[in-house]
């Protein structure tokens, strides 16, 4: 008997990553069928929705998503259904909508963050999503790791916001290190995610 799939599409390798994470933690059984956009990032994610929403008539389908600067997550909501002329989602389909970014997740696990880069827990935020800018925390908190600061943080005199390895390192650390369950006490979003990942209904 066929293992049961559930199609991913995201804005980049970090929520690719995350997701993933979260899929084999809630639904062991279930093969995860990636469809996240080579590039565009969420431009192309926005853009392809209509098309998701069709493919979830066949596939249980989790699309996932950066608010960013968007007032609110109803917001970012309101614009993809209005793209796609619909009212409602199929019950097939999750929408996440990870506040602010989806880095907040990651700074989630304070402890196993810290113990990866080598640094005290205590410079991990309590409340990532309250951040404006995750990112820029997360690369601050970098700054202070023997092991990879060189690779992960942007060199002097670039206009990166991250170094060369940043993609890399943040993958090996969600895939090997980072507890969804963990992370979910402090990331709201990622709470009701890992919830309704179980029954594949709502929105997050």
């Amino acid at each position: 008997m066929a293992s049961p799939v559930i199609a991913f599409s995201g804005e980049d390798e970090l929520s690719e990553a995350l997701a993933r994470r979260c899929v084999a933690h809630t639904l062991p059984e279930t093969d995860f069928l990636s469809w996240r956009p080579a590039q565009g990032g969420k431009e192309a994610v926005k853009n392809k929705f209509p098309a998701y929403l069709r493919s979830a008539a066949a596939y249980r389908f989790l699309v996932m998503l950066d608010l960013d600067n968007t007032a609110c997550p109803p917001s970012l909501r309101a614009q993809l259904l209005d793209k796609a002329h619909i009212e409602d989602l199929p019950r097939n389909l999750l929408l996440v909508i990870v506040k602010r970014e989806a880095e907040s997740w990651v700074l989630g696990d304070r402890d196993r963050l810290a113990d990866f880069f080598g640094v005290d827990a205590a410079r991990v935020p309590l409340q990532p999503e309250d951040l404006a800018d995750p990112k820029a925390v997360l690369v601050h908190i970098a700054r202070r790791s023997v092991a990879y600061r060189r690779d992960f943080c942007p060199k002097q005199g670039t206009s990166s916001k991250v170094g060369v390895g940043y993609n890399d390192i943040l993958k090996d650390f969600v895939r090997n290190h980072w507890r969804p369950d963990v992370a979910a006490n402090s990331c709201a979003t990622l709470r009701r995610t890992l919830e309704r990942l179980q029954n594949m209904n709502g929105v997050v």
